[in-house]
């Protein structure tokens, strides 16, 4: 995550891949000789057989209850489920979890990956694992979007735009209206 954000120019785009070098650079400088910088997209695939972990952690934790990933890598558990990719070779592959819907990918960690999904960004998946807010703060009960309410004193917005009830704590909202 860059210091500050992009802009919205093409020209701000340019600059993604030279902040990328540059951060590369500067960890480098700190690598020991038997050790590579690796850049991925994702965890690497836990629950594989080999150690993926320094120091190494059995998963089964008390906490996170991951069949995958140890509790010293992962939030509190929870369990997502997204539609897999088929192909002539998908299968059902949690079968044997509870949890776990048919023809789904079932992760119960944010560091899960390795199957190839019918969602084509990992956006929604991060979004669902990071979400530490209540039910009612998420808004399940109506809908949910990447905007949910509009701040503005623009002519412009329109009162319907907010039909959602916003939770709130009253002495937090009133340090902030009298500041």
């Amino acid at each position: 995550v860059p210091g500050i954000p992009y802009g919205s120019s093409l020209r701000s785009l340019t600059l993604v891949e030279q902040n990328m070098k540059l951060r590369r650079k500067i960890v480098s400088k700190y690598l020991n000789q038997n050790e590579s910088l690796v850049t991925l997209v994702s965890f690497p695939r836990l629950g594989c057989s080999g150690q993926f972990l320094e120091p190494h952690h059995e998963p089964f934790g008390p906490e996170s209850r991951s069949l995958f990933v140890p509790d010293e890598a992962l939030n509190p558990h929870f369990a997502l489920n997204f539609p897999i990719f088929h192909d002539k070779k998908s299968q059902n592959l949690f079968a044997d979890c509870e949890e776990a819907l048919p023809d789904h990918i079932y992760m119960d960690s944010s560091v899960f990956a390795g199957y190839l999904s019918e969602v084509d960004c990992r956006w929604f998946a991060l979004v669902e694992c990071g979400d530490d807010r209540t039910k009612e703060e998420r808004g399940l009960e109506s809908r949910y979007d990447s905007i949910a309410y509009y701040i503005s004193t623009d002519k412009a917005l329109k009162t319907e735009y907010n039909d959602l009830n916003a939770a709130y704590d009253p002495n937090i909202y009133e340090k902030l209206t009298d500041n």
